[in-house]
């Protein structure tokens, strides 16, 4: 985890599994707050393979890019 870091998110997805669509908002609505409030957001999963993409391209897709460009 990076350096000055005041407030950590945790969702729990499995590994290989999908997030469920309240999980995937509470992300993208944790992502916007942050965001709003001036912060710095670091998303982050223990491979980097599927669950922090998929909470990026939500929060990305909520702000009204279009998927394909989101992901």
């Amino acid at each position: 985890m990076p350096f000055d870091v005041d407030i950590y998110v945790w969702i729990p997805v499995v590994n290989q599994m999908a997030p469920t669509q309240d999980q995937l908002s509470f992300g993208a609505e944790s992502i916007q707050k942050l965001v709003t409030q001036g912060r710095k957001v670091y998303v982050h999963c223990r491979n980097g393979h599927g669950r922090a993409p998929t909470f990026v391209s939500a929060y990305l897709i909520q702000k009204g890019y279009k998927p394909k460009i989101a992901v």
